[in-house]
C-alpha cells in the first residue's frame, strides 16, 4: 500500500509519482505481479495485454474480488504477527506438527498478543 504522509513537503508531486507508481505503463510492464495483482484498472490493462494475468494468483485474485473484503487492519501489518505466522507455517511445511495445530497454535498467539 501507498500513501502520502499529511506532513510531506511536496503533496501534489508525492500524488503524482504515487499515480505513476499505481497506473503508469512504464511501471505495470516493470513491475508485472510481482508485489500481486494491482488494482489498477490501467495496469491490468497493460499486463491483460502482455499476458501476464494468468495462473493461480490471477485467479486466487478473481476469487477474492467475488466477495467483498472486510477493512484492512493496521494488526495484519506487524511484523512479529507475519513472523509468528511464518514460522508456523514452517512448522507445518517441514512435518513438525499438523495443519489444525499449527492454525490453532498460530489463532490462539495472535488472539492473546495482538487482538
Amino acid at each position: 500500500m501507498y500513501a502520502v504522509s499529511k506532513t510531506t513537503d511536496r503533496p501534489a508531486e508525492a500524488g503524482m509519482l504515487l499515480d505513476f507508481l499505481l497506473n503508469s505503463r512504464e511501471m505495470a510492464e516493470l513491475q508485472g505481479i510481482e508485489k500481486g495483482i494491482p488494482l489498477s484498472a490501467s495496469a491490468r490493462e497493460v499486463l491483460n495485454e502482455q499476458g501476464m494475468l494468468q495462473g493461480i494468483q490471477f485467479e486466487a485474485s478473481e476469487k477474492m474480488a467475488e466477495h467483498t473484503l472486510p477493512q484492512l487492519s493496521p494488526v495484519l501489518e506487524n511484523g512479529k504477527l507475519i513472523d509468528d505466522f511464518f514460522a508456523a507455517a514452517t512448522d507445518y511445511i517441514y512435518d513438525k506438527t499438523d495443519l489444525d495445530s499449527a492454525a490453532s497454535s498460530f489463532v490462539e498467539k495472535a488472539k492473546k498478543e495482538y487482538f
